[in-house]
């Protein structure tokens, strides 16, 4: 993204403030050793990685003890930086320290200064292939100063396998400055942490939905630590205790649940979360306030995941704008006709109009996540505060704007760091006050701090640009579901997840990269990659960098329409995969590979199952899973993909970058059986063929004579009825819940309205099928499709009903 760091060698962000819904200290382990060996240069440069020539062991200015590092900076071209590994481990939170005096320390890149100037400390993490993974950059100090402490706090990314602290003038700025005093301390341990995991949405839950409410329990309790226990209770407004139980922490996690009945009254409820310690005294406590209402608000994020508008789903497919002529008509024609449906952006039109903004969006339209990021964390060049309370100007934008038709949520964290969360925490309630309609939107770059934002958002996104992230030498793309996997699992299946794709050349924002814009294979491999790993929300950053042939960062149209075709063939692709997204059918995959180079998922969708494919390498790759049961393949090459078989299994081949979707179909038999058909299999199989009956349907005419005496028996015996209109209608294909209601007729039982199944698709079985499919899932007649979904509606297929009559015989015999 459009990042107040780019000056930074990396992208990267501080962590500073301490994580809500955390039992623990939160605080540094003073008694603990120091990380950083030759913090205070006693041992001259022992231990430190100094580039020869440049930064010296002074002892003449010095904080404490003898010595201090010292470095003087003329050339605002020179960037050095003083480095050594520690000993931190992937997860751990650790607090850095350094002591810093400066002399004269400017910077030279000719724009206002700012806190990413000056001289400051940083902590990286690196993957086992010794690839940078993201990092913590705490703000510099510029002037002439004494002794100043810089400080920050990181969380260790889970698949860091190298830990690097780092002294240094930020890139353009000269000067001299002494460090001294470096320290590094893990946190102190911390006990457990919980997340309310459902109701999943801003804690709202619907007063007729009796599912269970959850707070996810991560016990991090030492081994040595014993007796422990959890007390957690739920008292409604009237502080009256609805429920209270005691769980014991043993070696696990735990999952705390609350089961409602419904009716619940409307209100606010209060979960009470307590930790207790072998002697019953409460070590910590956490409150939780569930909010139980009537309806929904109009936009929220659903239990899948999914943003829902007017009770209908909607996929934010969208990119990142800025400047008025990046909302000219002309451009947002050419958005909108690319297929992109929803718009980011950091300016607001002429003369910052929003309204005139949102108008026009509208007019095309698009949805808008509307920008709140400048008013209160912006640099001097983008605040729109004014000078003025920033919470006040947010909180009347917000009352002015909130009602719009193009709104779509609000944008509050553009990569700011943890240092930053008061502000976050105070912008969240604020709007959640001032807007139950639209969520929030937050994204870093940064994979450690993300789990840091859970309590103060509704939809989370990281943004990974590994198209030229090696200085133009790329080696891979795997770094796009590194930050999706790490997302998702952040998310708890609680939060959205719209993830920030890349579609722009990083040297528009680095002199120093080497020009490497994201071709269509590109982009659309880290679009499936996100696919792949649950994201339900696509931003692309961005259109206006598509304009930028350097840094200098002035549009040129020629630059556009070289780079403006890699787009629309990625969208032309992409369209036609988002309605399988929607449909939200995963089926599971064994891979068979033991480190597969091809990320892939399986949905169905109309009757087909959807294989999205990945491979991130600049390197043909394959992969090979097992031939999920009911599926052929009807063509071995689609697109790009070909495929092998093999008696079990099947084996997929990818060209370097290559991804895609490669269909399968149901196996054969897998022609839809008529409703007369069935009919007839089911009489035959309940060896009813002496009965008589009269057909009394509107539509009688149109059943062949061969299937007339059996729909009429089985109207005779109540196993058939018709609908309201009165007819029968024999050529329609029978659904699975109209199969599942005459099996169940045929088998006798009676019928009455079932609250529930056990099917994970329980909601979408009508009310008069639910009694019937329980009954024949509890006598083993049918199991449902993949995770154990019903599909109702879905059309039953000849080998279904041979299938499932041949265990209904099973059972009569």
């Amino acid at each position: 993204m459009q990042k107040k760091w780019m000056w930074l060698l990396v992208v990267a962000m501080l962590v500073i403030s301490a994580p809500q819904a955390v039992f623990g200290d939160g605080a540094p382990d003073n008694s603990g050793d120091n990380l950083v060996k030759n913090g205070g240069f006693e041992e001259q440069l022992s231990f430190w990685n100094i580039p020869q020539g440049t930064a010296i062991v002074d002892s003449n200015v010095i904080r404490s003890d003898s010595n201090s590092l010292f470095y003087e900076n003329n050339d605002p071209d020179q960037y050095e930086l003083f480095m050594q590994d520690i000993p931190a481990n992937a997860g751990e939170t650790i607090y850095f320290s350094v002591w810093i005096k400066g002399e004269d320390i400017e910077q030279q890149t000719g724009l206002p200064p700012t806190s990413e100037d000056g001289a400051a400390i940083f902590i990286q993490s690196y993957d086992a292939n010794n690839h940078y993974i993201d990092g913590v950059f705490p703000a510099g100090v510029l002037g002439t100063f004494d002794w100043t402490e810089v400080k920050g706090k990181a969380i260790i990314p889970p698949n860091a396998a190298r830990v690097s602290i780092g002294l240094y003038l930020r890139p353009q700025t000269v000067g001299k400055v002494w460090f001294d005093d470096v320290s590094v301390q893990r946190e102190m341990p911390q006990l457990i942490k919980t997340y309310l995991t459902y109701p999943n949405y801003r804690q709202i839950a619907l007063n007729n939905n009796t599912e269970s409410w959850k707070v996810s329990v991560v016990n991090q309790l030492p081994v040595n630590e014993t007796g422990f226990s959890i007390r957690h209770e739920v008292r409604n407004d009237n502080n009256q205790s609805l429920f209270m139980q005691a769980l014991p922490i043993l070696n696990s996690n735990l999952e705390l649940q609350f089961q409602p009945t419904a009716p619940l009254p409307t209100g606010k409820y209060t979960w009470l979360v307590e930790l207790l310690d072998s002697q019953q005294q409460i070590r910590k406590s956490e409150e939780y306030e569930v909010t139980v209402q009537q309806k929904m608000p109009q936009i929220y994020i659903d239990r899948e995941g999914f943003t829902v508008i007017n009770d209908e789903k909607f996929f934010p497919l969208g990119t990142y704008l800025i400047r008025d002529w990046s909302h000219s008509s002309t451009n947002l024609q050419k958005i909108a006709d690319a297929g992109f449906n929803t718009l980011l952006s950091y300016t607001y039109g002429e003369a910052a109009d929003a309204v005139q903004f949102l108008d026009r969006a509208d007019q095309y339209g698009f949805k808008v996540i509307y920008n709140l990021v400048d008013i209160y964390l912006g640099d001097e060049a983008n605040n729109r505060s004014d000078g003025k309370d920033p919470f006040e100007i947010a909180a009347q934008y917000i009352t002015d704007l909130k009602d719009h038709p193009a709104l779509l949520a609000w944008y509050i964290n553009d990569e700011f760091d943890l240092g930053w969360m008061p502000e976050l925490e105070r912008m969240y309630q604020l709007i959640k006050e001032l807007d139950p309609n639209h969520p929030v939107l937050q994204v870093s770059n940064t994979m450690g701090i993300l789990e840091e934002y859970y309590p103060v958002t509704d939809v989370l996104a990281t943004d990974p640009y590994p198209v030229g992230d090696q200085n133009g030498q790329d080696t891979d793309l795997t770094m796009t579901s590194t930050f999706a996997k790490h997302t998702a699992n952040v998310t708890r299946g609680a939060k959205g997840m719209w993830m920030v794709a890349q579609m722009h050349d990083l040297s528009v924002y680095y002199d120093w990269r080497v020009p490497n814009q994201p071709n269509a294979e590109e982009m659309l491999n880290q679009a499936y990659q996100d696919l792949i790993h649950g994201s339900k929300g696509l931003i692309f950053y961005s259109f206006f960098d598509l304009w930028f042939p350097d840094r200098n960062r002035l549009p040129d149209e020629d630059t556009f329409l070289q780079n403006w075709p890699y787009v629309l063939q990625m969208m032309e692709e992409l369209e036609t995969t988002i309605p399988v997204i929607m449909e939200n059918h995963p089926v599971s995959l064994t891979v068979l590979d033991a480190n597969p180079s091809v990320e892939i998922a399986a949905f169905e969708h109309n009757q087909q199952l959807h294989l999205i494919m990945a491979n991130p390498y600049y390197e043909a790759s394959s992969v090979t899973v097992a031939l999920p049961q009911g599926w052929k393949v009807q063509n071995p090459i689609q697109g790009d993909i070909s495929s092998t078989n093999h008696p079990k299994s099947l084996t997929f081949q990818l060209p370097a970058i290559g991804s895609g979707v490669f269909v399968l179909e149901q196996d054969v038999p897998d022609q839809a059986v008529t409703r007369a058909e069935f009919t007839v299999m089911l009489i035959n199989a309940l060896q009813l063929k002496d009965k008589e009956g009269v057909l009394k349907f509107t539509d009688s005419e149109q059943i062949d004579s061969r299937a007339m005496n059996a729909i009429a028996q089985a109207l005779q015996l109540g196993i058939v009825r018709g609908y309201k209109d009165g007819s029968f209608r024999p050529d329609r294909p029978i659904t699975r819940a109209e199969m599942a209601v005459m099996i169940a007729r045929g088998l006798k039982t009676e019928q009455s309205a079932e609250k529930e199944t056990s099917f994970a698709d329980d909601d979408s079985i009508p009310g008069w099928a639910k009694q019937a499919v329980e009954v024949g899932r509890s006598a083993g007649i049918w199991h449902g499709r993949s995770n154990n979904r019903f599909m109702p509606h879905a059309q039953a297929t000849y080998a279904e009903a041979e299938t499932l009559l041949l265990r209904l015989l099973a059972i009569q015999e």
